[in-house]
């Protein structure tokens, strides 16, 4: 006598992928969250090491969905939220610099094309 294999995925396996997808769907919507509150201040109030812990955070939970889910548009949307942050806060924290001087300010300004406007 044999036993049929059954075709379902087992309960544990279950539990888990929703898990994920909780994870998933909490860390966007965290995510958006704090983006929203920390997008409206100005340049001379962010604070970068503010930052620091909530990327390493996503960051984290990024790599760990994308071993334990297979990928979807959502993973792929919130990872390139995160990682957009993670290319933009080196540049903002060169740019947060206190012993930039007003020339390199100039050439900064002239670089880019435009006159930045770094406060209210």
């Amino acid at each position: 006598m044999t036993l049929e294999v059954n075709p379902f995925i087992d309960q544990k396996e279950t539990e888990k992928i929703l898990k994920m997808r909780s994870l998933l769907w909490n860390s966007l919507k965290e995510w958006n969250a704090m983006y929203d509150k920390r997008s409206t201040i100005s340049f001379t109030e962010i604070k970068v090491g503010e930052f620091q812990e909530p990327l390493a955070k996503y960051r984290g939970i990024c790599s760990l969905l994308e071993k334990e889910i297979i990928k979807n548009a959502v993973l792929s949307h919130l990872k390139g939220k995160v990682d957009q942050i993670g290319i933009i806060m080196p540049i903002i924290s060169a740019l947060k610099n206190e012993y930039l001087k007003e020339w390199h300010w100039a050439e900064i300004k002239q670089l880019l094309g435009n006159d930045l406007k770094l406060a209210d």
